[in-house]
Parts: structure tokens; C-alpha cells; sequence
């Protein structure tokens, strides 16, 4: 701006040299003034100027960029939130899925020992005298398994066990005792050690079953007592 008012002065100085002669040089140093004038104002306006609203625009975007920078101050502690956050997560999942196996495991473990029961225990009443069947008696109670056997037991006195320990074997070992012969069930008394006492039936002290442990059966038709006693876990005696 200094430059162009020096230009602008000495543009008006060769003016008036050329033209100290004619009417001209009267005003001459009038323009010559208000030049310099104009340029003094101008000189002492540097900085820049901007339209009408824009310091308002700038002083918001400020005041924004500063609450943005507020917001975010805790950055750290809400990435520790989040980690601390998702480790628990991870926990639980891991929980869950352990506790799912262990259940899985523990179903199958029972479904299992369930199939066992019946094929080597259930079925029929067994005749527990003697050796599981196929199983070898080396005497004295001592029974061993067969060469192609593959369960888990070897050569076992079973002289001693009860029945239910007989049970807890045939099905653990994978040996079976043969089913019991058939026979001619007597329904017109009690079940098969239960007590009759003036026609009230009551189980031994070791019936473990799901039904009342004292009965009457003198309205029960044969076909209701079978019923009852497979319901039950009782049997009815033999002929």
C-alpha cells in the first residue's frame, strides 16, 4: 500500500512538472495532499477485514471446538470402562459355555448309565445265582470275564453281594444274569415280601419305590394289580 501511495505521488509530481505552465498547476498540490492523505489512512489499516457476521461464525466454531475437546478429556477412562466392560463379558461367556458343557456331559453320563440299566439289569427279573452270563466260575464265588469281553471289570467275588449290589455290578461291568424263568403269578395276597395284616399290604422297611407303602388290593382286578406292581417296582409272587 506505501508503494503504490509513492507511485501514486510521483505520478502527480511529473504532472506537475510538465504542466508548471497551464492551469494545472494550480491544483496540482491540492491532489498531491489528499493523495498522500488517502494513503496515510490506508497505512494505517493492515490487518485483514472481514464481511459483516464472520466474527460471529468464528467465535462459535471456537467455543465448539473447545467443548468438543471438554467432551473427550476422559478419554482414557471410558476406554478403561469399556475394556473393564468387555473382560466381564468374556467372563460370562466362558462361564456359560463351561457350565453347558458340564451339563452336556453330565446328561450324556446319565442317559448313559439309564441305557445300562436296562440292557444289563432290566428287562426281566434276573436269576442272581451263580456267574453273570458267559462269565467263567473259578470257584468259591469268583467269577471272570470271557476272553472277548471289553468292559472295564476283571475276575470279582460276587459271592458276597446283595442284590442290589449285584444290580450296581451287571450294569458297571457290562454282565448280565440270565432273566428268571417264568411263572405263575399269585395275585390273591400281597406283593412279594410286603406283609398281610387283615388284608392291609405293607412293604419292607428297604421298598424304595414311588407308591403308598401300605395298600389294599381287594377291589384290584389281576390285570390292575400287574399294572401296579410294574408301576410300583413290587412283583407279586410265583405259584
Amino acid at each position: 500500500m506505501l508503494l503504490l501511495c509513492r507511485v501514486a505521488s510521483l505520478s502527480v509530481l511529473i504532472v506537475f512538472v510538465d504542466t508548471s505552465h497551464s492551469n494545472m498547476g494550480v491544483a496540482t498540490p491540492a491532489l498531491l495532499g489528499l493523495c498522500c492523505a488517502l494513503c496515510a489512512a490506508r497505512a494505517v489499516d493492515v490487518g485483514p477485514v472481514f464481511p459483516d457476521g464472520v466474527a460471529e461464525i468464528v467465535a462459535d466454531m471456537h467455543a465448539r471446538m473447545k467443548s468438543a475437546s471438554a467432551e473427550h478429556v476422559d478419554d482414557a477412562d471410558a476406554v478403561a470402562n469399556l475394556k473393564q466392560d468387555g473382560l466381564v463379558a468374556i467372563a460370562g461367556d466362558l462361564l456359560y459355555d463351561s457350565l453347558s458343557q458340564q451339563l452336556k456331559t453330565a446328561a450324556f453320563a446319565m442317559i448313559q448309565a439309564r441305557l445300562l440299566k436296562f440292557e444289563y439289569a432290566g428287562g426281566c427279573p434276573r436269576e442272581m445265582v451263580g456267574c453273570p452270563t458267559f462269565w467263567a466260575d473259578q470257584g468259591d464265588g469268583l467269577c471272570a470275564p470271557p476272553d472277548d469281553y471289553d468292559g472295564l471289570c476283571a475276575a470279582t467275588d460276587v459271592k458276597g453281594l446283595s442284590v442290589e449290589e449285584k444290580e450296581v455290578f451287571a450294569w458297571k461291568c457290562k454282565a448280565s444274569w440270565p432273566c428268571a424263568p417264568s411263572c405263575k403269578l399269585v395275585f390273591g395276597t400281597c406283593p412279594d415280601t410286603w406283609q398281610n395284616i387283615d388284608g392291609l399290604c405293607l412293604a419292607p422297611l428297604s421298598y424304595d419305590g414311588t407308591c403308598s407303602p401300605a395298600m389294599r388290593f381287594t377291589s384290584f382286578t389281576p390285570q390292575q394289580k400287574a399294572e401296579w406292581a410294574a408301576m410300583c417296582s413290587a412283583r407279586w409272587p410265583c405259584a
